[in-house]
C-alpha cells in the first residue's frame, strides 16, 4: 500500500490550526474547536468549518448555520459521528483556561437536503447519567 499526500486549500487566517477535532459526513470533513495562531487570544464561540471534498473548498462558521446548546470555545476535544450526529466530548477550554468533561450531540442535516427551513443542524447538552458512554485511553 502507498500513502501519498497532498496539500488541500488553507482554511482562513482565523481559523483553528491546533487541537482541532474531525471526522466525515456526506462527502464533507466537519472540522470542531481548536486554538487560534495566538493562543492569547480566546474565540468568541465554538470553531465550525466544513470542508466539501468534492469542491475542496471550506465553508467557514458565517456561512454556517448553527443553533441550540452550542459548547464553549475549545480545543483538544474529541469527535465521532454515529449516522447523522456527531458526538463531541471535553477537551480545554482556553479562556479562562480550564479543562472540561462535558458531552454533547450534534445532529447534521446532509448538505445540499434542508429538513427544516432555517437550519443546518442543531446543538443538544447530553446527559450523561441516563446513556452508556465509553471512553478509552
Amino acid at each position: 500500500m502507498v500513502v501519498l499526500w497532498s496539500n488541500v486549500a488553507s482554511v482562513s487566517d482565523d481559523a483553528p490550526l491546533c487541537g482541532a477535532a474531525a471526522c466525515e459526513f456526506a462527502g464533507s470533513v466537519y472540522l470542531f474547536g481548536g486554538f487560534q495562531r495566538d493562543k492569547s487570544a480566546p474565540t468568541a464561540e465554538l470553531r465550525h468549518c466544513v470542508f466539501d471534498i468534492g469542491t475542496q473548498e471550506w465553508r467557514t462558521p458565517e456561512s454556517l448555520d448553527v443553533d441550540g446548546a452550542v459548547p464553549t470555545p475549545r480545543a483538544g476535544c474529541t469527535v465521532t459521528r454515529v449516522n447523522s450526529t456527531v458526538y463531541l466530548f471535553g477537551g480545554q477550554q482556553v479562556w479562562p483556561e480550564e479543562q472540561l468533561d462535558d458531552f454533547f450531540a450534534a445532529s447534521i442535516v446532509r448538505p445540499g437536503v434542508r429538513t427544516t427551513p432555517s437550519s443546518t443542524g442543531s446543538w443538544m447538552s447530553v446527559d450523561r447519567s441516563s446513556s452508556m458512554i465509553l471512553v478509552l485511553g
